[in-house]
């Protein structure tokens, strides 16, 4: 008789423990359905498609690599991953350079993903791209979704997604985390890129070739505009960047990218942040540099704001010449 009111005891103790258990394993395999379906429901971008953008194969590409290979980043927006063709700028430097660029990417962005750089790469120079000089896209939607989407989760992932500067809502941080619940209605559009997206693939680095040919552009060599002002909250990122090199010793370098409709007020605010941390700063719009390119108007680039593949081959040939000298 004790012996049963001893079972019935432990029965007793036992039946919330398994309630707890079980509840505990039912969340996590709702977990890992939301995240299985987040993963087949998001968009996905990729070179080879008619996209013309680079994030999720960036990503796959990126984690792909041999754990502290690189020696050169590449930081910066669409810019950089249509006109710096990474392959052929490693054959002529000799460097493992990969472009590390997001679709209308800003200091924010560059700030995180070099930070994710870092928990799997040591390189010895980061080129960061001034297009975001005066841009703060920490409100942006759209910046909140695409660079992050294909980035493994980590710490890293999470403070992207919680920064303050960034403020999303519990909902929109939600739709971050389990993508499904934005996405839910793309089954509708499911193609071969989700279901096979290796077919798609291209390994090139980060570099997207673009192979249009835009008509009647001209590159007007800097008109003076209105006087500019430093963003605050992108000045707050590019602080984070240099801190961030500075304390892994890396060499930061800032360029600008030739661009159609980049002026001489934009320059002057990237050169004042270049004197302010003592940085070199080479813009390849002046009339100097962009004669060096030896870039055709009606054959090299792909709209006012990016180089087209053959675009891309001139100038990474020239940024090749000037990587050389100023990293050894």
């Amino acid at each position: 008789m004790t012996d049963d009111r001893d079972k019935a005891q432990v029965n007793k103790k036992a039946g919330p423990v398994r309630f707890i258990v079980s509840g505990i394993i039912f969340v996590l395999i709702c977990g890992v359905i939301l995240f299985g379906m987040s993963g087949l429901l998001q968009p996905k971008y990729y070179f080879a498609s008619s996209l013309n953008s680079p994030e999720t194969e960036m990503w796959e590409n990126f984690y792909d690599l041999p754990e502290n290979s690189l020696t050169t980043v590449f930081l910066g927006d669409s810019d950089v991953y249509c006109g710096v063709d990474a392959p052929r700028l490693n054959s002529l430097t000799g460097e493992f350079s990969f472009d590390m660029a997001v679709s209308s990417g800003s200091f924010m962005e560059g700030y995180y993903l070099l930070q994710e750089v870092l928990r799997f790469q040591k390189p010895d120079t980061v080129i960061l791209d001034m297009n975001a000089v005066i841009r703060d896209l920490s409100k942006n939607e759209l910046m909140s979704k695409r660079p992050y989407q294909d980035m493994k989760w980590s710490g890293v992932k999470w403070a992207a997604y919680t920064d303050e500067n960034r403020a999303l809502s519990k909902k929109a941080l939600l739709k971050r985390i389990f993508t499904v619940f934005e996405y839910h209605d793309r089954w509708k559009e499911l193609s071969d890129i989700d279901v096979h997206p290796e077919a798609y693939r291209t390994n090139v680095l980060g570099y997207t070739p673009c192979y249009e040919v835009a008509e009647g552009l001209f590159h007007n060599r800097f008109p003076q505009e209105e006087e500019l002002e430093y963003n605050e909250i992108a000045s707050v990122y590019f602080a984070h960047i240099a801190a961030l090199c500075s304390e892994n010793d890396i060499k930061l370098i800032l360029i600008k990218t030739p661009k159609v409709d980049w002026n001489r007020s934009y320059s002057e605010l990237a050169q004042g942040l270049a004197d302010r941390y003592g940085l070199t700063y080479i813009d390849y719009n002046t009339d100097e540099n962009y004669g060096r390119l030896g870039l055709d108007d009606t054959k090299d680039w792909r709209d006012k704001a990016h180089l087209n593949s053959s675009g891309a081959r001139k100038f990474t040939d020239v940024l090749a010449e000037d990587m050389i000298e100023l990293i050894d």
